[in-house]
């Protein structure tokens, strides 16, 4: 009842197994107190409170009065659902829906029927234990937890380690499944839901620029899906100082292939302030990032001339760039950073030059 006082849905717990939610359902039905203290039902119509009587048949409305004040009306709230799985098995919880000084605010519980021992949960594939709700006061605690930015096994560890059997979550799914739904409440605020429709998904991923520091640029063009830059100003930060020189990093990039219906090509550069423990090499960090359908010239002329632009206080002539041997990327590359040295990645020469190699040899032993 406190959470009903509150604003927020009420929640009424028993032993009784589990009941069908999606098929309960909640009235208000007000009624008056007369002058002798008696409790009088009414409905409301058109605007006015009143009595419904049948004759010959028909219902007919007849408006009380004088109409009673907010002082004589007592709203009496009712629940009604039933055991999931056993729909003879019913439950009614009535309650007053108004806060009286002179009343306690109790809600009241009536069960009709013969109740039977709760089912395996319906998605379930590996076992069929019986599927119990986990207690209210077990949730919240879970919600309170998992907001303060603790891994859901930390949650978990800890909840099971100070609560009681009975009242411990059923398995790590229980806060899995809570850290899934905080997700998708804060996405929905920030109007980052997903959507079936291109056109919504278009136009969420457009005003994610103007409130996610990440997500740079969202550009739209004549015949051709949209592009989005990533990248946030530490990235760049970082870039001029450890790619702007011919003995710093270079900076990489490269396509990847097969990631849902757009492509993405990551930039990676070599952080210069930061060593590993064992092989004292610094660590490669992720650059910006290019989401795109297209892979030519023009395309990627689009992700590199911005980048260009961003980092124009560094001499184009010291930076080497890399990638593999895709004649967009480089022609872009040198396009939009002119002057500056164009290296190949390694582990692609080395393949191409065996796979060269035994072509040659083929040819030749024939």
């Amino acid at each position: 009842m406190a959470l009903r006082q509150s604003g927020k849905k009420s929640n009424f717990e028993d032993d009784c197994g589990v009941w069908d939610t999606t098929k309960g359902r909640t009235i208000v039905l007000p009624y008056m107190k007369t002058s002798i203290g008696e409790f009088k039902r009414l409905f409301f119509k058109n605007g006015m409170y009143g009595e419904e009587r049948i004759v010959k048949g028909c219902r007919t409305f007849d408006p009380v009065t004088p109409q009673p004040d907010e002082d004589q009306l007592y709203l009496l709230g009712r629940y009604y659902t039933s055991q999931k799985g056993n729909s003879s098995y019913r439950k009614r919880v009535t309650w007053i829906d108004q806060q009286r000084a002179n009343m306690p605010v109790v809600a009241v519980c009536e069960y009709l029927g013969t109740g039977q021992v709760s089912e395996a949960h319906g998605n379930t594939k590996l076992n069929q234990v019986p599927y119990l709700r986990t207690p209210t006061e077990t949730m919240k605690r879970v919600r309170h937890d998992i907001a303060t930015g603790a891994s859901c096994k930390q949650v978990y560890d800890k909840i099971v380690a100070d609560t009681a059997d009975e009242d411990a979550p059923r398995n790590s799914r229980v806060v899995r499944n809570q850290q899934y739904a905080q997700g998708k409440r804060r996405r929905e605020a920030n109007c980052s839901v997903n959507n079936n429709n291109i056109a919504d998904e278009v136009q969420q991923v457009c005003s994610m620029v103007v409130h996610d520091n990440y997500v740079q640029s969202v550009i739209v063009t004549r015949d051709r899906a949209p592009m989005v830059i990533l990248y946030n100003n530490r990235q760049l930060t970082e870039i001029r100082s450890f790619c702007g020189s011919n003995t710093g990093s270079v900076f990489s990039l490269d396509k990847i292939y097969n990631l849902g219906k757009f492509y993405v090509t990551v930039t990676v550069y070599r952080n210069l302030a930061l060593q590993r423990n064992g092989s004292q090499v610094p660590p490669s960090f992720i650059g910006p990032m290019f989401l795109h359908s297209n892979s030519d010239f023009d395309t990627y002329c689009v992700f590199l001339g911005h980048l260009s632009a961003r980092l124009s206080s560094i001499c184009f002539r010291d930076m080497r760039i890399g990638s593999d041997e895709e004649q967009a990327i480089r022609k872009a590359a040198a396009h939009c950073f002119p002057g500056s040295s164009l290296v190949a990645c390694t582990r692609h020469l080395k393949e191409n030059f065996c796979r060269n190699a035994e072509k040659v040899s083929l040819c030749t032993n024939n």
